[in-house]
């Protein structure tokens, strides 16, 4: 049993321990999801780039189930993993921080148990921070997609993916602070700066890689990465069961806990200066700023009232000509039937009419015949 400082009881099993020939501390939380599991542990293993640890956080789940889960990897990984076990659940941070403390490693990346890389994803990152021009940013982030899944029959089935669209470039502090811009499976940063900003807050159920993001981006950059090197998967709304999204199934405890979080870094700003005037001086002139825009939104939403009314009637008349439609195919119905009827009453004299037809061309050749004599009488008066 070892002990951190955090006073978190865990167990070390003797897989493993960190070596001085890693360059990357990967982090990888789990709890009773060994479905997901082992696509993330292929996904480590699958790194082009070799000199990487894995700390394997089992946060409150079955020991013995995942230790069984283990038996088959244990041969691939030899001594580049070590697992730790919560008793109980402390929460995602709590976990991050118990492999942060234990970590020796230049470069940390987290790794959800449910997320993937490109096998390239820790050559790409690890060559743009160990490059000397780089040594300004504290950490660098890839391009992202996101995958949309669902659990059925005890399977991962895609449902569809496409780019993660709030992050395309490099990083601002300002965007940053609005929202967090990149999930935590697109990012590798110095283990160095987590002396300066410390480690992630425990106290928060989720959005806890949104306050270290913040924190991280206080004392330096993050560069980006262009290629898409990371797989962000989200199951489908409603999956509710241990294979749930918090960013899915959690939106309202992401909703309070974003609150949340923005009142602790302004409180963190006025704290030591009193900055509510210049604060209210900011909203006015944002305000002042914004007035044409609002104007502007005043205009659109008459504009889309005006809309509204003239779809209205647009949707009327469609009605009114589906109606008509519907009559006049109604109309060609009766008058199809009728058409059907008249043939079938007309085929007997129609019958008829094709028997009779050597009388009718004798009858025809007598007319003829009575008009030329009858020709001839005319003329012989005449003389």
């Amino acid at each position: 049993m070892v002990m951190l400082d955090n006073s978190l009881p865990m167990v070390d099993t003797p897989c493993g321990r960190p070596d001085e020939t890693s360059d990357v501390a990967v982090i990888m939380r789990t709890k009773n999801r060994p479905l997901l599991l082992h696509r993330s542990l292929s996904s480590v293993l699958l790194q082009s780039f070799e000199r990487w640890h894995l700390y394997l956080v089992n946060d409150g789940g079955d020991q013995f189930e995942l230790e069984d889960l283990l038996r088959m990897y244990r041969p691939v990984f030899g001594s580049r993993l070590t697992v730790m076990h919560h008793e109980v659940s402390k929460g995602m941070e709590a976990a991050s921080n118990a492999a942060l403390r234990a970590c020796r490693e230049e470069f940390v990346a987290i790794h959800d148990d449910d997320d993937t890389w490109n096998p390239e994803f820790l050559s790409s990152t690890v060559s743009f921070l160990s490059e000397r021009k780089n040594k300004c940013f504290v950490g660098v982030t890839t391009g992202c997609k996101v995958v949309f899944e669902r659990i059925s029959d005890g399977a991962v089935e895609k449902v569809h993916e496409e780019l993660w669209r709030f992050n395309q470039g490099p990083i601002s502090y300002s965007d940053l602070i609005v929202a967090n811009r990149f999930p935590p499976i697109c990012l590798v940063f110095r283990r160095s700066v987590v002396k300066e900003i410390g480690l992630f807050d425990e106290a928060l159920p989720v959005l806890g890689d949104w306050d270290f993001n913040i924190r991280l981006m206080r004392v330096g950059d993050i560069g980006f990465i262009r290629q898409t090197l990371a797989g962000y998967h989200h199951r489908t709304a409603g999956t509710n069961s241990v294979y749930s999204n918090t960013v899915v199934d959690g939106v309202q405890m992401h909703r309070e806990q974003e609150v949340a979080v923005r009142n602790r870094l302004l409180r963190s700003v006025t704290r030591d200066l009193p900055m509510e005037g210049l604060l209210q001086a900011i909203t006015q002139q944002v305000d002042v700023a914004l007035a044409p825009l609002k104007q502007q939104m005043a205009s659109f939403d008459e504009y889309q009232r005006l809309l509204s009314e003239r779809s209205g009637s647009v949707e009327a008349s469609l009605q009114q000509l589906v109606s008509v439609s519907l009559q006049a195919h109604s109309t060609i119905n009766e008058i199809s039937v009728t058409a059907v009827w008249l043939r079938k009453m007309l085929r007997p004299i129609h019958w008829s009419w094709r028997r009779m037809l050597p009388i009718r061309h004798r009858i025809a050749l007598w007319r003829g015949r009575f008009r030329t004599l009858s020709a001839d009488g005319s003329s012989v008066h005449s003389r």
